[in-house]
C-alpha cells in the first residue's frame, strides 16, 4: 500500500502480486491489485482481479457492482454495465457509485434521457 501511496504502482503491483502467489486466495490483495490495475488503465486485468475478489469474498470492496461497472464501461461494455447497475441498484438504490456508472454507460449508449434522470438521482444523494 505504500507504494500505491507514493504513486509507484508497478512496485505496488509486484509486491501485490508476490502477496497473491503466496496465498492465491488473498481477497483483499486481489482487490488492491485490481485498483492497481486500473490506474495503469489495465482494465482487463483489473476486471478479472476484482471478480476473482468478490467470488472469494466481497467485504474487501463493498462497492464492488459500481466499480465492475467503471472497469467494463472503461472497456466499451455499456449494456453489460447497465444490466449490472440496473440490477444492483434495485437492492441498493443509494450505492452511488453504481449510479455513476450506470449514467456513464447511458449515455455512452446514448439513452441521455436515463442517463440524466440518473444523473439528478444521484446528484440528490450527494
Amino acid at each position: 500500500m505504500l507504494h500505491r501511496t507514493l504513486r509507484a504502482h508497478e512496485k505496488s503491483l509486484a509486491d501485490l502480486t508476490r502477496a497473491i502467489e503466496r496465498k492465491p486466495n488473498y481477497a483483499w490483495a486481489l482487490a488492491q491489485r485490481g485498483n492497481t490495475l486500473t490506474v495503469l488503465r489495465r482494465y482487463a486485468e483489473a476486471l478479472a482481479d476484482l471478480e476473482r475478489s468478490i467470488a472469494l469474498d466481497p467485504s474487501p470492496t463493498p462497492s464492488w457492482p459500481g466499480e465492475r461497472g467503471l472497469l467494463t464501461n472503461y472497456l466499451g461494455r455499456y449494456a453489460e454495465t447497465i444490466a449490472g447497475c440496473q440490477q444492483w441498484l434495485t437492492q441498493n438504490p443509494t450505492d452511488y457509485i453504481a449510479m455513476y456508472s450506470l449514467a456513464v454507460a447511458l449515455m455512452r449508449a446514448q439513452r441521455n434521457e436515463a442517463a440524466e434522470q440518473t444523473i439528478a438521482e444521484t446528484t440528490a444523494l450527494l
